[in-house]
């Protein structure tokens, strides 16, 4: 006999075809420390851009809900010296990207741009 039941449901061995189809959400283009989502993620790219010359420039983006940062994990690093205005760097973490098990914070150094892709 054929039911409708379970027709909804999503089995436990589609659950990572699932999280691959969530789409990756951009954090917008900005320009100070911030956070980026308080709750675990997956952390999929990084996009930075100087905007002044000759000073240093630091990216951390780490694994932390919010700007405590106690016993935080720094998940990844950019550094661009003595960066030159419009110098860019991209990276984009091989699919399916970090997991972050607390939040994504980013804290940077120097005047840039930059913008995380999420999920």
């Amino acid at each position: 006999m054929a039911t409708r039941l379970n027709v909804n449901i999503i089995r436990a061995t589609s659950m990572p075809v699932e999280l691959q189809a969530r789409p990756w959400v951009s954090s917008g283009v900005l320009t100070g420390d911030s956070v980026i989502k308080n709750l675990p993620g997956v952390l999929g790219a990084v996009m930075i851009q100087a905007t002044d010359n000759g000073t240093d420039h630091v990216v951390k983006v780490y694994d932390s809900p919010n700007d405590t940062l106690t016993d935080d994990v720094i998940v990844y690093q950019c550094d661009l010296p003595e960066a030159t205005d419009g110098a860019r760097q991209y990276v984009c973490f091989p699919v399916p990207g970090i997991k972050m098990r607390n939040g994504i914070y980013v804290d940077i150094t120097g005047d840039l741009e930059y913008e995380i892709y999420y999920r």
